[in-house]
């Protein structure tokens, strides 16, 4: 099966059981729902569905629509899986839980860790203490744990570097090996204005803990494997040569960055963009 990987004026499938429910206008694609939103991902299964990653909120009027327009309905959805807990892809699950209070929300066990303690500095906004409503059902993930969505069922891999708490989602869905990289890889991306970037990796920044080391030995692990596949949390997804380049593409660029020995030893206020070095 070939996916599609295009971005539509609506939502799309990118496979059958795979759909594109959710993203701002990053890199210059047609928005599907509001500004402040990642990429959100809808797999469909047999007895219920799945988003992947929540968007930023405050509305989830948009993605309720895109829900329906995919063939499925905001009931259908049991579990939302967070691959980290930044506001553009995590602050949405608030909203949606409090309109759907039965539905599980999956993330990583070191992102809740700190949320629970009301530290909120992997979200990247300043919120103050109480700020955040987590939804009221919450399941912690760590590497090796397992997501189901029958038929389909991924295994977690823990990634961190961009941020401590970042997860990859991985296994087979419609024929096809599946890598959901979040902002772990945003890999090669056609930037309006600026070209081909290759290998695009989410935003280095003190104050959410991004770790070089870290970043590097994840995205080693990651280049090694073969996905047919690759969903990034920010553009457009990738599919089989395209997604494995992406993969060793970015572990080039976090390499590159790392050869300037100050950039491993930088305080909690930097901030590098992931547009340079090419």
């Amino acid at each position: 099966m070939k996916p599609n990987v295009s971005a539509a004026d609506g939502p799309s499938a990118i496979t059958p059981s795979l759909w594109w429910v959710g993203r701002s206008a990053w890199g210059g694609l047609p928005p599907l729902t509001p500004s402040f939103d990642g990429n959100i991902f809808l797999l469909k299964g047999d007895r219920y569905d799945v988003l992947i990653d929540a968007g930023g909120g405050p509305s989830i009027k948009d993605l309720q629509h895109n829900i329906r327009l995919a063939g499925s309905t905001p009931e259908r959805i049991r579990e939302i899986w967070i691959t980290h807990c930044h506001c553009d892809h995590f602050l949405g699950a608030g909203p949606w839980a409090a309109k759907y209070p039965r539905t599980i929300c999956c993330l990583s066990k070191v992102g809740l860790t700190l949320l629970r303690r009301k530290d909120y500095r992997l979200t990247g906004l300043y919120l103050g203490p109480g700020a955040l409503k987590l939804p009221k059902k919450l399941q912690p993930l760590e590497d090796g744990s397992v997501l189901r969505c029958p038929p389909f069922e991924l295994r977690v891999e823990a990634t961190p570097g961009h941020v401590p708490d970042g997860l990859c989602f991985r296994g087979q869905v419609d024929g096809l090996e599946l890598l959901v990289t979040g902002d772990t890889v945003i890999g090669d991306q056609h930037i309006p204005g600026t070209g081909l970037q290759k290998g695009m990796i989410g935003w280095i920044c003190g104050s959410w803990m991004s770790n070089m080391r870290s970043y590097r030995q994840s995205l080693a692990r990651l280049a090694a494997t073969r996905p047919d596949l690759l969903l990034p949390g920010h553009g457009l997804p990738q599919a089989g040569p395209a997604a494995r380049s992406s993969l060793k593409n970015a572990l080039r660029r976090v390499e590159r960055l790392m050869a300037f020995p100050d950039f491993l030893n930088l305080g909690p206020y930097y901030s590098f963009s992931a547009f340079a070095p090419k």
